[in-house]
């Protein structure tokens, strides 16, 4: 039996079969949302939607036999472009590390064929 998200039932939403993708979640989740980002916009680009956009296309990614659509991969450049552009601007270190961590779960996604 498996959830909504496709995760085994009783396992967490995030979990993944991949073993690497599994461990950057792990890493993720391990940390709170970094104070000073909730709400906020840098150049235009909403934080709490960054991290949100790349974890539905990971979602996406898991069930989906472990394969992305152009448009997905696509998006997906677009939303890392946008971290990489506003990561000096972060409010914070603790920022700047929880939203590198959601690059490279997006990053990761897009290394894998």
């Amino acid at each position: 039996m498996t959830d909504a998200a496709g995760a085994p039932e009783g396992r967490p939403w995030w979990w993944s079969s991949d073993q690497r993708l599994h461990e950057l979640f792990a890493d993720f989740m391990a940390m709170p949302y970094p104070e000073g980002c909730a709400g906020e916009a840098i150049d235009g680009v909403e934080l709490v939607l960054l991290d949100a956009d790349i974890f539905g296309i990971a979602t996406h990614y898991r069930r989906n036999a472990k394969r992305l659509s152009v448009d997905h991969r696509e998006l997906l450049g677009e939303l890392l472009e946008d971290f990489h552009q506003i990561r000096a601007k972060l409010p914070s270190e603790e920022a700047r590390t929880f939203y590198g961590k959601v690059a490279a779960i997006g990053e990761y996604l897009l290394d894998t064929r």
